[in-house]
């Protein structure tokens, strides 16, 4: 499954480059392009099904592993089925409603459609172009296929599925017997913020997937006197993969890379170089044109240096790795109700008067943000996954009382790894209000290395008690998510899909459509469009698609001292007659000046804000 899911990855990443720059990024060529990448699966999954059948079967396992599945195993395995289940029929019934798809994940792909190239476009919102694309260019290809967005979520569920699969196999490639692999697949498949993100067009399960696969091939290969080129190159796919779908990874990826290099090395010099180079060059080789259109665009490969001061740390004083730690961690330990969030706070404030740092220091802080404790909620970009990593501490705490001498090496190097991994991620990466959904790859690595302590060292019935409790507890937030639930008067089977779209930005939703009436009604082949570098323009693209023929929206460089400027140029060789101004200034002016034409404001709506405006007459009869 690794192995053919790296070798989809990459097919995926090829054909949407290659269609790009061929002119052929259409419905019909992504019809040839999924037609090949399935094939390519497919071959490669016929062609390692009898390797893979052995290797899977880890040396540490008995003759009871081997039995058929007992009535205990079914029942786990039918809760997992109905829990996996239930979060893709949400994923199915909503439309997109996260505020990162709207504001860059989707439009990104609208314009790669509507331009036949993923190349960089002119935008004020730049978190379109240099964000990594692998999820992006899957997403395209089933938009083109589909004709719309509808089944967008359909990666991030598809990803959780892979990650509990997987999951199991990391457990047995640690030494865990069934009841481990089990334990490890409830563990990923309960996490609170990991249901609530399958359900949603963004990208994190994505990332979490390939990191895992990158570790399952790593665990796979590291006691291999031989390592062949087919896991050479799947090694590589799964690293390059994961930096391609977020930047995230590579903080994440480097301590399990670094300690699986140190533990090659060790077996074998020249076949560990050979792998390491290989692996590298097909890492580089899948984000090289990303880097190369970063680089034209913001000077840097991996985007503009205004994002990287916003998100990553300014200072590396140990202080404020001890700031951060706290927070990180405290962001996942949410409280019944917000005005018993007083131990947490007062504990933070503690450990900052203590260091001496002030608690939203701009350094550490995106944006000056401050510890904030949120009751449990079962929100995508806030929820947190509190019991989980109380099991976590208690699984760490247990390998130091016993001073590791009933683990195996490794399970202790998996640990390290994980450990490493969570603090050069609070090293790099500042506090923000949620960044417990950033913490996502890390609760799912861990969990395979947790169920294998639980499975093969605790008292025998912990591990199945603690697989039923998670999955038991885990029905608030399949069932009964905040913004998407199931059942309920809320239910996203009941609610129009149209009014879920705008449910948490209506001011959108009367002017958007008066734009995209007016543009229909005018026939205009081309609009115009100034934006803010925050402005939701996905709504926009939605109430246009509505009609037929959809007309070619452009992004124009915005009068000096409105708005931010776009990193790229707009190519376009006559000024469009009409322009749609998506949260103009408070007062948004009558008139503005674009490209040495003068437009004068047709409407606004106060509520948006929007305004639509047309070029002045005597210019159009000059034309």
């Amino acid at each position: 499954m690794s192995i053919a899911s790296v070798g989809w990855g990459a097919c995926h990443w090829f054909l949407a480059e290659l269609l790009s720059r061929t002119g052929h990024l259409t419905p019909g060529g992504a019809v040839v392009g999924w037609s090949i990448a399935s094939l390519v699966t497919l071959l490669t999954a016929w062609a390692l099904w009898r390797r893979s059948a052995r290797e899977l079967t880890s040396e540490s396992e008995d003759t009871s592993q081997k039995q058929p599945l007992s009535t205990t195993d079914r029942v786990v395995i039918a809760l997992l089925v109905v829990l996996v289940g239930a979060i893709g029929v949400v994923g199915l019934a909503t439309p997109i409603m996260s505020w990162d798809a709207q504001h860059y994940h989707i439009p990104r792909i609208l314009y790669w459609v509507q331009n036949g190239s993923v190349e960089h476009y002119p935008t004020a919102n730049a978190r379109q172009l240099f964000m990594g694309p692998w999820s992006a260019f899957v997403q395209l290809h089933v938009y083109l296929l589909a004709g719309s967005d509808r089944l967008a979520h359909l990666l991030q569920w598809l990803c959780m599925v892979g990650s509990v699969v997987l999951g199991a196999g990391v457990a047995r490639q640690l030494g865990g017997r069934r009841a481990a692999a089990l334990t490890a697949a409830a563990l990923i498949a309960t996490l609170p913020m990991g249901i609530l993100l399958a359900s949603t067009a963004l990208v994190d399960y994505v990332a979490a997937f390939w990191l895992l696969v990158l570790v399952f091939l790593g665990l796979r290969t590291l006691s291999l006197d031989r390592i062949g080129w087919l896991d050479r190159l799947a090694l590589g796919g799964a690293l390059g993969l994961a930096v391609l779908t977020k930047g995230t990874a590579v903080p994440i990826a480097a301590p399990f890379v670094a300690v699986w290099i140190g533990a090659r090395l060790r077996r074998s010099l020249g076949t560990t170089w050979q792998t390491v180079a290989l692996a590298s060059l097909v890492a580089l080789a899948l984000n090289t044109n990303q880097f190369r259109r970063n680089l034209a665009v913001f000077d840097h490969f991996s985007g503009p240096e205004d994002h990287r001061r916003l998100v990553l740390n300014e200072s590396y004083d140990p202080r404020f790795l001890v700031s951060n730690l706290v927070r990180h961690t405290l962001a996942h330990i949410g409280t019944a109700d917000p005005d018993q969030a007083g131990l947490q706070l007062a504990f933070s404030d503690s450990v900052h008067r203590l260091i001496g740092v002030v608690d939203g220091d701009p350094r550490n802080s995106l944006a000056g943000q401050t510890l904030h404790i949120e009751p449990f909620r079962r929100v995508d970009y806030l929820a947190g996954n509190p019991v989980h990593l109380l099991l976590y501490l208690a699984c760490g705490v247990w390998l130091i009382i016993t001073r590791s001498r009933h683990a195996t090496v490794r399970l202790l190097l998996y640990g390290t790894c994980l450990l490493g991994a969570a603090v050069l991620f609070v090293v790099l990466f500042k506090y923000q209000h949620t960044v417990s959904r950033l913490h996502l790859p890390l609760f799912v690595l861990a969990a395979p290395w947790c169920a294998t302590i639980v499975a093969n060292h605790w008292p025998k019935k912990w591990a199945l008690t603690i697989t039923l409790f998670f999955l038991l507890t885990s029905v608030p937030w399949v069932f009964f998510a905040e913004r998407r639930p199931l059942f309920g008067s809320q239910s996203v089977l009941r609610l129009p899909r149209e009014d879920l779209l705008y449910k948490d930005n209506g001011t959108y939703r009367l002017p958007a459509r008066g734009i995209a009436r007016e543009v229909h009604r005018r026939e205009l082949p081309v609009l115009g469009l100034l934006t803010h570098g925050s402005s939701l323009e996905y709504f926009l693209w939605h109430e246009l698609s509505q009609y037929d023929p959809m007309p070619t929206i452009v992004n124009l460089v915005p009068p000096p001292g409105l708005a931010p400027k776009p990193d790229i140029e707009p190519k376009i060789k006559r000024p469009p007659r009409y322009v749609a101004w998506l949260r103009p200034p408070k007062e948004a002016p009558v008139s503005v000046q674009l490209h040495g034409r003068s437009y004068h404001r047709r409407r606004h709506w106060r509520w948006g804000p929007e305004s639509l405006y047309k070029k002045n007459k005597k210019q159009q009869r000059s034309r």
